[in-house]
Parts: C-alpha cells; sequence; structure tokens
C-alpha cells in the first residue's frame, strides 16, 4: 500500500541522515572542532585500580583533618548538595602535589582516553576530602554534578566503614578501596 511505501522511505531517510550526522562529525573532529559524545560520557563508569598509595591516602586524610581543625569541615559550601568537606587546594602543599602528580595529572590522561576529550580541554574545577560520619552526613541525595566528568577516589581501606560506595540511578554500587577510585559523567 501507499502508507506502507511512504514508511519505508522515511525508514530510508533516517538510515542516510544518520550515516550523513557520522560523516559530519568525522569531519568536525578532523577539521580540529571539538565535538563530545554524550552519550559515552553518561553512560560510563571506569573504574581506576591504583591511583594512590595507602600511605598517601592517609597523608590526605591527615592533611584534611589538620585543615579541618583550623576551619571546620564547611569552610566553603557546595550549592545543592553540601558535603562535609575541606578543599584541596587549602590543604598543605605536599598534599596538593600528591593530589597533582598522582591524581590530577593520571586521571586527565585516562579521561581523554576513555571519555574521548581532547586533554588540553580537560581541567580540574573543584577537588575536596569529604568525611562521611556515623551520626551526621553518611550519604547524598541522587544528583548531577556541575562538571562533565567527575572523580572519586578512595581514601579509606573497605574494612574501614560499613556501607558508603557511590550509587547511580541503575542501582549500580561502586566502592573502590583506598587509593583507587571511578570516573563518571558528572553532568
Amino acid at each position: 500500500t501507499m502508507v506502507e511505501d511512504e514508511e519505508e522511505e522515511e525508514e530510508d531517510s533516517d538510515d542516510e541522515d544518520y550515516d550523513e550526522d557520522d560523516d559530519e562529525l568525522e569531519q568536525l573532529r578532523a577539521s580540529g572542532t571539538v565535538v563530545c559524545d554524550c552519550d559515552l560520557i553518561l553512560d560510563n563508569v571506569i573504574e581506576v585500580k591504583d591511583i594512590l598509595t595507602v600511605r598517601d591516602a592517609d597523608y590526605l586524610i591527615d592533611a584534611a583533618i589538620l585543615r579541618a581543625k583550623r576551619v571546620g569541615w564547611a569552610e566553603e559550601r557546595h550549592g545543592a548538595h553540601e558535603t562535609q568537606d575541606v578543599k584541596v587546594w587549602k590543604m598543605t602543599k605536599r598534599a596538593i602535589k600528591i593530589v597533582m602528580e598522582k591524581v590530577v595529572e593520571p586521571l586527565k590522561v585516562k579521561i581523554a582516553e576513555e571519555f574521548r576529550l581532547p586533554s588540553s580541554m580537560i581541567d580540574v574545577d573543584d577537588a575536596f576530602v569529604v568525611q562521611y560520619a556515623k551520626g551526621r552526613q553518611t550519604s547524598l541525595q541522587f544528583h548531577r554534578d556541575g562538571s562533565i566528568v567527575s572523580a572519586i577516589v578512595s581514601l579509606s581501606e573497605l574494612s574501614e566503614y560499613e556501607g558508603g560506595g557511590t550509587t547511580f540511578k541503575d542501582k549500580s554500587v561502586y566502592r573502590p578501596d583506598v587509593g583507587c577510585g571511578i570516573l563518571f559523567g558528572g553532568q
């Protein structure tokens, strides 16, 4: 019938549009234009092993506690989802160096590889050490971070706490061991 023929033509047309879209994306990439594959970013959680040693993680915890003794765990607040934290950039010089050399730089490479983003455009917007404690803040509501890609690196041994981890809406839970982490779409 005529209606079936029209539907078949529309389906063929959609396939052609898809191919043209792919070609257009490749042309943009070839010209140096930054193209973001949002589905790839939103649909992936990348586990990263051995980012920090136990010694480095312990040092970062100690540096965070030292900072918190001076200014508290809430010196600066996050907008919608407040955490009990201290900013890495306000901790000791050694803590900042550990984070830059062992967390930021290697994760920038991993983000570029796994999420197909240009490394020249990857930068850290915020970095903090969060303290979760029984009887106080133990979790956050589901939310999106204010970044394209977010990273979480665990500073605690799994045996040091119950529960915890990061739960996504698909009910998957990630509980990286000390020094390990995850990368995921923040926006």
